[in-house]
């Protein structure tokens, strides 16, 4: 479904003083360079020197307006629009600001007698002289401040109004007359300042920034106040392009619905384009080539924004994988970017500040460096167009300096002094090993992922009296942590699962599972939390937590706040979780969305788990969507066959078909006589199908990288024979298939657990037959009469015989022979199944009535299918 201008305009939201307390939301356009940062206080211009330079303040009349005390205002990712600042009263003002291109271009309108005040924040950085001057031109009505720091960038800001005040001061103050007294203020110097200009009537001013040496730029990007086109034009093509960047998106929901598009357009405008040389500090500083592509993303509009722009252990959770699902040729530059810079440096090195060329090296790597790994394994997955063998190179000379960070690795695998980065340590080289793995490197395949299989270093790390993983004479009391992932000590089912479970007590899970319900912060990797437990067998508690209480809970705090506030407040005490703190993280609008869209993806895995959508959508050549209600699954199906796996490509949109989950109350629903188990195997299923009559279940694996994978399947009957797979063993206590097989990037594989039958009859068909095209109806929309939309679906080709079906055999054969045209012969695995359409030609086309096998003692010889000539005026 496109989006109309109405429908997004919904997406814009009232926001009254702080009844509703700000989230991550940045105004412009999709990807745009410059942006307003819109926070619990004042607005930001991004990108920015530091977090509150050129923050701007706005002044009533003498008065400040504080908008701590309420600013009434709307907020939509093209345009901000304040119309009542509360404070202070009867001073009032509006103002509305954009952003498009490279500048942010903005209108302010005092109440008829009254001015309006913008005092723009100016401190200096690291003691460099900083040119402020401001000059107003009567004739023309123009106004121009510019701000200078030496050698590290530059404000202009031009107004289509002469100014009615004008002052440079130590303190945000407002400005009632020009303080020299003529038309000109400047101020040379290395002190920190506020320069001050104020306009008695509407005015529009464009703000334009970048690094110094490049102020004849900026000059043009904001150019002639006097040419300028209306305000509401600007805020129209920024609108415009939100509009066009949607509906340009492979993912389109079937329907509007206004908490998901907020979300969704609150996530891609927290993207910033730094691709441009005069905007990013690190290609002025020679550590990005000049003509790299390059973008960041903040962590939240209040916390981090203008001094953290690029913190990966934010990104790598959630928000990259979501990229790479909307806009693969964005998340390509992304990683492109990434690596420039840590190639040039050696190490994995998250954004401190894009525009001051700073890295992150204050926090150390355990928030941030360590996603550098997850996002390459991530993209992966995801089949982005990149080098592998220079990339990995790239990441094993960033995990050689990791893993000599904290004082060296034990050559048993640990980080001595650091539970918490121990964590780190084995899951990325797990991840990395994979990566690896694609540029050919066996050696380092088996190095990297041996410490997450090494089941002695998980004996040696586990304190089975506490039920968690230390590190051997660390004696530090043990407590629940937000970020310490030493103290979260779940965090090892994220490359370990199936070595846990052989060293850990029982009380593993059931404290996980307590961990999940009541005490998750919801901090980044929390967010994967609930979806392990999928890996240690208990796939329908993924879902319940999933849909229950993780994105009820978020869809609760976004019906009611309007955004995804920072994290949950713990313990739950209520049936839901409830918000904790103010701003909310950009991931965890990605994680809504995903949860939203029933995409259960752990971090840095070429696969999905399907889970529960909220909604029915398109993404690529696959549409998704849900019958029933509950919160568990009875059964998946695709193209209307039942698909019996739970692990999907992560990239969903290479599928081309109908996926429709049915939902259940009952937890145990979904385990039939033949599924696969979900778990952590480096690969995902391409299709799966068990055709009962034939006696076989057949499926292929996928994985980016040639290597052996372990699938267990859960197999009633006991098999007979197995095709495609390395080695195979079959329990018959517990019922587990368990199979060896081998990709290089596809596998297929074949169980048969029937009766083998003769092959006489496909050779016939081979012969004779011809060549059917087989259609399935999917619908998966409703006219206005609440009727099902037909929606044929190729899902098959096959050679099949058809022959008229004689009048004198009609009353010999049952049921629905008596209405068919014509028979068919199938082959005993064939795909056609009652109520598809067998396309011979343009002019023969028949509709199946029913598909009877046809025994050769306990085999079945074949398949009979009745055929209804379909008329023209029903095809």
């Amino acid at each position: 479904m496109a989006l109309t201008v109405g429908q997004l305009e919904m997406v814009e939201y009232d926001r009254d003083g702080i009844d509703v307390p700000p989230g991550s939301y940045l105004v412009g356009v999709p990807f745009g360079h410059v942006k307003v940062a819109v926070t619990n206080y004042n607005i930001h211009l991004l990108p920015a020197l530091t977090k509150n330079h050129y923050m701007i303040i706005f002044w009533g009349d003498a008065e400040k307006s504080d908008p701590y005390y309420g600013w009434r205002h709307r907020l939509a990712p093209w345009q901000m629009y304040l119309y009542d600042p509360v404070v202070p009263e009867g001073a009032k003002f509006t103002f509305k600001v954009t952003a498009k291109d490279k500048v942010v271009v903005m209108t302010i309108t005092p109440d008829a007698g009254h001015y309006t005040t913008l005092s723009f924040k100016c401190p200096t950085y690291d003691g460099k002289t900083q040119h402020i001057r401001i000059v107003k031109d009567d004739v023309n009505g123009t106004t121009t401040l510019t701000v200078r720091v030496e050698g590290y960038c530059v404000l202009c800001v031009k107004a289509n109004r002469a100014a009615k005040g004008a002052s440079i001061t130590d303190e945000s103050t407002y400005a009632d007359v020009w303080a020299s007294g003529g038309s000109e203020e400047t101020y040379d110097g290395s002190a920190d300042k506020y320069a001050q200009i104020s306009f008695d009537g509407e005015v529009q001013l464009r703000i334009g920034t970048a690094l110094d040496g490049y102020m004849s730029d900026v000059d043009g990007w904001v150019g002639d106040p006097t040419a300028w086109e209306p305000y509401e034009d600007v805020v129209a093509s920024v609108k415009q392009a939100w509009l066009d960047y949607i509906n340009g998106l492979s993912l389109q929901l079937q329907e509007f619905e206004v908490n998901f598009y907020r979300a969704l357009t609150a996530f891609i405008g927290n993207w910033l384009n730094a691709t441009d040389p005069r905007l990013n500090g690190y290609k002025r500083d020679g550590l990005v080539p000049a003509d790299t592509p390059f973008l960041g993303c903040v962590s939240s509009s209040g916390t981090w924004t203008h001094e953290f722009q690029g913190s990966f252990w934010d990104m790598c959770h959630a928000s990259f994988y979501l990229l790479c699902l909307l806009d693969k040729t964005r998340a390509k530059e992304f990683v492109e970017g990434m690596l420039a810079l840590a190639e040039t440096r050696g190490e994995a090195t998250s954004y401190l500040n894009i525009f001051l060329g700073t890295i992150d090296d204050v926090h150390g790597y355990i928030d941030d460096t360590t996603g550098f790994w997850v996002i390459l394994s991530t993209a992966l997955g995801m089949n982005l167009d990149v080098d592998w063998n220079s990339t990995y190179a790239i990441a094993d000379t960033a995990m050689q300096k990791f893993r000599t960070f904290y004082g060296g690795v034990a050559d048993e695998g640990y980080f001595k002094n650091s539970p918490a980065n121990t964590i780190d340590l084995i899951h990325r080289q797990y991840l990395l090993a994979f990566l690896a793995k694609k540029a050919g490197d066996d050696a380092d395949y088996q190095f990297y992922k041996s410490f997450a299989e090494s089941e002695s270093l998980f004996e040696l790390m586990y304190v089975p009296e506490e039920n968690r993983f230390t590190i051997p004479g660390w004696n530090l009391p043990w407590e629940e942590g937000e970020t310490n992932s030493d103290l979260v000590w779940w965090a090892y089912s994220l490359c370990a699962a199936e070595t846990l479970e052989k060293i850990v007590t029982e009380d593993y899970l059931a404290e996980f599972e307590d961990w999940i319900s009541y005490h998750n912060g919801f901090n980044d990797m929390d967010t994967n939390a609930p979806f392990l437990l999928a890996f240690h067998g208990l796939l329908e508690k993924t879902w319940y937590y999933s849909s229950a209480l993780y994105f009820a809970s978020l869809d609760d705090i976004m019906t009611r706040r309007y955004t995804i506030t920072e994290g949950f407040a713990t313990p739950r005490t209520g049936n839901l979780y409830q918000e904790n703190l103010y701003e909310g993280y950009t991931s965890n609008l990605a994680i809504y969305i995903l949860l939203y869209l029933g995409l259960y993806t752990v971090a840095g895995y070429p696969f999905t788990i399907i889970g529960i959508p909220q909604t029915t959508y398109r993404i690529g050549g696959l549409t998704v969507t849900s019958e029933g209600t509950g919160h568990y699954v009875e059964k998946v199906t695709f193209n209307g066959f039942e698909w019996p796996v739970y692990k999907l490509p992560a990239d969903i949109g290479t599928l081309n078909g109908v996926l429709r989950i049915y939902r259940t109350s009952d937890p145990n629903a979904y385990k039939k006589s033949r599924y696969a188990l979900v778990d952590q195997g480096y690969y995902s299923f391409k299709d799966a199908i068990d055709r009962p009559f034939a006696g076989k279940f057949k499926f292929t694996v996928s994985s980016p990288v040639s290597c052996t994978h372990t699938i267990r399947l859960h197999f009633e009957p006991a098999p007979l024979k197995v095709f495609g797979a390395e080695s195979w063993s079959y329990d018959e206590a517990e019922k587990i298939l368990t199979l060896t097989v081998k990709t290089g990037s596809e596998a297929a594989v074949t169980v048969f657990y029937g009766e083998p039958c003769p092959a006489m009859f496909s050779p016939i068909l081979d012969r004779y037959g011809v060549s059917a095209t087989v259609k399935r109806n999917q619908p998966v929309a409703t006219d206005d009469y609440g009727n099902p939309v037909p929606n044929w679906v190729e899902v098959a080709s096959e050679n099949i015989i058809v022959q008229p079906l004689k009048a004198e055999e009609k009353p010999m054969l049952p049921g629905v022979f008596q209405e068919a045209d014509a028979k068919a012969f199938l082959r005993p695995d064939s795909l056609v199944e009652p109520g598809d359409r067998i396309i011979i030609s343009e002019e023969e086309t028949y509709q199946v009535l029913t598909v009877l096998p046809q025994r050769l003692g306990r085999c079945v010889h074949h398949l009979l299918a009745a055929l209804k000539l379909v008329r023209e005026e029903e095809a």
